[in-house]
């Protein structure tokens, strides 16, 4: 992973899946930054059978209260504490079997300012 000079908080975390196609193909993907207690992002796929994964990286620590969208299964997460630069970054995934809108809706415990990816890969 390469930084850029303006990240300076960082952290990374990695999934694992089979049955995506070979090389990777991405139908869709959307990202957005905001402040909320309510992360809500909707991501419209085009094709049928694909594999959404979200990561929502906030800017609090390991005391945030994080509830995953009950629709999507929560994957990994990690925190950190380092006083005022805490982060913490919540991954989850889900399989659509039809082209549709898919929203991603956690809940924090508080508002928080967070940045949010949801990507939608193609299945074989």
């Amino acid at each position: 992973v390469t930084w850029t000079g303006a990240v300076t908080r960082k952290a990374v975390l990695l999934e694992q899946f089979s049955g995506v196609m070979v090389p990777t193909t991405i139908n869709v993907q959307d990202g957005t930054t905001a402040t909320s207690g309510s992360p809500s992002q909707t991501l419209t796929t085009t094709v049928a059978n694909t594999l959404l994964v979200s990561a929502l990286g906030v800017n609090a620590g390991a005391d945030e209260d994080y509830t995953s969208d009950i629709s999507w299964i929560p994957s990994r997460s990690l925190s950190t504490v380092a006083g005022t630069s805490d982060l913490s970054l919540y991954g989850s995934h889900k399989a659509v079997a039809a082209a549709a809108a898919v929203t991603f809706t956690p809940v924090l415990a508080g508002s928080a300012s967070y940045a949010s990816l949801l990507v939608a890969y193609r299945a074989v």
